[in-house]
């Protein structure tokens, strides 16, 4: 039984009074270190001597970490990172950004946490350059708190992320070569704030995939976001690089979806139509289409999907051009997923333009119904409640890590 006044540690980390520990992120990041990067605080690095007063021996071995007791109020698993096998990362590996587990779990306090002091990385540059950053955290939330060395980690890679310039198209993971030449090859494109992107924005790729494969017409190639340009000026819109890396964090786990960053790094607003005719430009102008298995090419169907929700602004007086629509709904089509509470239906039959492209328009219904919205989840953040499984976990840290969406301001009705 672990006493009251007691922090308990793994296995192998000697027990620690609540009283003498001056500041809970020093001791956070130390356990962070030992457990997913084998580096021991406690223990100096090679032509040093222990620090005066260490209870731990400098030549100390460091074993296999066991699972902490669940009544605990520091747990540290690593039963998936290579540390648990005895496999350790290098200390000069550090330099190189590492955005730390999703399943590791630290220590957490209903007050702020501290700005971690220069003794936990007195002999280890590579957390003191984690450590520095932990003063822009100071008067984090205390949900946001309890994710610090996350979010320390989500800092990190920031400058890889959020990079808009120069503008490249991205095709690392567009398929070049048709499979069944008697498809018609598609590349979708969702464009929208993503502020932030959340798992329905993921999931409605997921569901086109889905269609697409029952209906049998099309091959699809690719998918991609194209977030807004800043000159939208919607209420809650995140900056483009922030609103870019989180689009980012949450496709990396995508083997056939993208983020351009052409819309956002424009001089202004960019209309949706001159999206898609970008897109048809990248695909079929500068890359000549896909190729087919014979070895000639292909010209590559462009089409936008969106969400019912802004399937029926384009009712909404002086929104849209007419002229626009037409080319986007005629020349290029669009997939509609069914959001909750959107009769797209109804709306495709009641509006004019719509009805007379309905066919290079696809309606895909939701069979698992996802109410989730970014509105929402802005609103929580705001409100200290959790997000976690509302977004992928590398957009949440990278939300607490930049401190977004605190003291957001949002209209009653945008969120009912």
């Amino acid at each position: 039984m672990t006493p009251a006044n007691t922090l308990a540690l793994p296995t192998g980390v000697a027990s620690v009074p609540a009283a003498s520990v001056p500041d809970r992120l020093s001791v956070a990041l130390s356990l962070t270190a030992q457990s997913e990067y084998g580096v021991d605080s406690s223990r100096p690095p090679p032509g040093r001597s222990s620090p005066a007063g260490s209870s731990r021996a400098s030549t100390s071995t460091s074993p296999r970490r066991s699972p902490p007791p669940t009544t605990t109020t520091t747990t540290t698993d690593t039963a998936d990172h290579p540390a648990a096998s005895g496999s350790r990362e290098p200390l000069a590996n550090l330099a190189t950004p590492v955005p730390l587990p999703s399943n590791s779990r630290l220590l957490s306090s209903s007050s702020p946490l501290p700005a971690a002091p220069p003794t936990v990385a007195s002999s280890h540059p590579a957390l003191a350059r984690i450590a520095e950053s932990a003063s822009s955290l100071a008067s984090i939330t205390p949900r946001a708190a309890s994710r610090s060395a996350h979010s320390l980690a989500a800092l990190s890679i920031s400058s890889q992320v959020m990079t808009m310039h120069p503008y490249s198209f991205p095709t690392e993971r567009l398929q070049r070569t048709q499979v069944d030449p008697q498809k018609e090859p598609l590349v979708l494109v969702a464009c929208g704030s993503y502020s932030p992107i959340t798992y329905l924005h993921l999931r409605m790729f997921e569901m086109a995939m889905d269609w697409v494969r029952e209906d049998g017409r099309f091959e699809i190639l690719a998918g991609y976001f194209s977030p807004v340009h800043e000159a939208y000026g919607k209420v809650g819109l995140a900056s483009a690089a922030h609103r870019v890396a989180m689009c980012r964090l949450a496709a990396q786990a995508s083997d056939w979806l993208m983020v351009d960053t052409w819309e956002p790094t424009r001089d202004g607003y960019v209309r949706t139509v001159e999206v898609l005719d970008h897109f048809n430009q990248e695909l079929n102008g500068r890359l000549g289409g896909v190729e087919l298995p014979d070895g000639t090419r292909r010209k590559v169907r462009i089409m936008l999907l969106a969400g019912g929700d802004l399937i029926e602004s384009f009712g909404t007086p002086n929104l849209w051009a007419e002229a626009d629509l037409h080319r986007i709904l005629g020349e290029y089509g669009c997939f509609i997923i069914e959001r909750t509470g959107a009769d797209v239906w109804a709306f495709l039959l009641s509006h004019d333009i719509l009805y007379e492209h309905r066919r290079n328009v696809f309606v895909v219904k939701q069979l698992i119904y996802n109410d989730i919205s970014s509105t929402k989840v802005r609103l929580f953040v705001k409100r200290n409640m959790s997000i976690k499984y509302l977004v992928p976990d590398a957009v949440m840290h990278h939300i607490y890590a930049h401190r977004l969406y605190i003291g957001e301001r949002e209209p009653p009705s945008a969120v009912i």
